[in-house]
């Protein structure tokens, strides 16, 4: 994919509707035996960005929710970026003093969560989806009047070298990377599960890439999917694009490599590839079907990939890490901030629409 090619930057609630606008009767989200299609979504979420709304929620407001991975997170996310506001999602296992700490921090009106969550002003999940959207009635929430440029979402980094820092991501750099001409593997006819953690970047991967292009979004419940569940959603919900950590792959290449037949794009990464581990799927499944996917949550979630050949493996530098997704340009500098000739090392350095517009609440790092 040419590395000068930056398609139209969306909101992620306009690319949602046009999806819903294209085939409304489409799978959205599949979670255990809940299926929402994409008119059910759009409704669904303009009906509760309404209540946000009332409640206080609109631009410049950053929504902490403390909802577990399900169907009913994808439609609050929705219905929060409707208003103009950003989410932030919390996982209700962190220990009280770093959720504590980050509800400081956002200082929002409204803290989002289950019934019985503690610190929760707005409940959620007492209500079907299905309810919800035949309560919408109007425009579903004008998404054309939310800037691309815009505040989306709000990751928090590990904090194992100090404190968390909140990453603050654009829709753009939500939507830049899908639907026609984006990666391979989303859109109508494509399915992804949503195994990553909802505070990690990863997670936005795996849900917005395919509800902003009109595929489907396989909730997984169970946090550490092994190879038979993958077989599983393949058989099952017809799953056929994924993202897998580097650890996570390596470990189901050495225990059971065929628990990732019958996915058709794979994405790998956070972590550098193994050259080992790589030439052991390609060995198995041939060539066309794995992604090398590079990029810290700075720059939305990835910034170049590359589909790898057997060659790749046996680079002396590594596995290579390929090319720009859309949306993004890299270009490497030496220590004067300088572009470098071919073939001389640079720092590499990422521009673009999926550029985050800072950490939160620290804008001199």
């Amino acid at each position: 994919m040419p590395a000068s090619r930056h398609p139209r930057m969306s909101s992620v609630p306009e690319a949602v509707d046009r999806a819903g606008q294209r085939d409304p009767g489409a799978p959205a989200l599949v979670d255990q035996d809940q299926r929402v299609d994409y008119a059910t979504l759009v409704a669904a979420s303009a009906t509760l960005a309404k209540r946000l709304r009332a409640a206080g929620v609109g631009p410049g407001v950053i929504v902490p929710l403390l909802v577990p991975r399900s169907a009913e997170l994808a439609v609050l996310q929705l219905a929060v970026l409707r208003t103009g506001a950003a989410y932030t999602t919390i996982d209700v296992g962190w220990p009280v003093e770093r959720v504590q700490s980050i509800l400081a921090r956002v200082e929002s009106p409204v803290v989002v969560g289950l019934t019985g969550t503690p610190a929760v002003t707005m409940t959620v999940g007492t209500e079907s989806l299905d309810a919800m959207a035949r309560q919408a009635s109007g425009p579903s929430s004008g998404p054309s009047s939310v800037d691309p440029r815009s505040a989306a979402c709000v990751f928090f980094t590990s904090g194992s070298t100090g404190v968390p820092k909140g990453v603050l991501l654009p829709h753009a750099a939500l939507t830049r990377m899908f639907g026609s001409g984006g990666l391979a593997g989303f859109g109508p006819g494509h399915a992804s599960p949503v195994m990553a953690p909802p505070a990690w970047d990863m997670y936005g991967f795996e849900l917005w890439g395919q509800l902003v292009s009109g595929g489907a979004a396989v909730v997984v419940r169970e946090d550490h999917p092994m190879p038979r569940r993958l077989r599983q959603l393949v058989t099952d919900e017809g799953v056929d694009t994924a993202w897998l950590t580097t650890t996570l792959f390596n470990v189901i290449v050495d225990e059971d490599v065929d628990g990732l037949s019958g996915f058709s794009t794979l994405y790998v990464g956070g972590e550098r590839l193994s050259p080992r581990h790589v030439a052991a799927f390609l060995d198995r499944f041939g060539e066309g079907t794995l992604w090398n996917g590079y990029g810290p949550a700075e720059n939305g979630m990835l910034t170049t990939v590359k589909l790898l050949t057997r060659a790749d493996a046996d680079v002396p530098g590594g596995v290579p890490i390929g090319r720009p997704v859309p949306g993004t340009d890299v270009v490497l500098l030496d220590p004067q901030d300088r572009p470098v000739p071919v073939g001389t090392q640079g720092e590499i350095t990422a521009t673009g629409s999926g550029v985050a517009l800072g950490y939160l609440g620290d804008e001199p790092l």
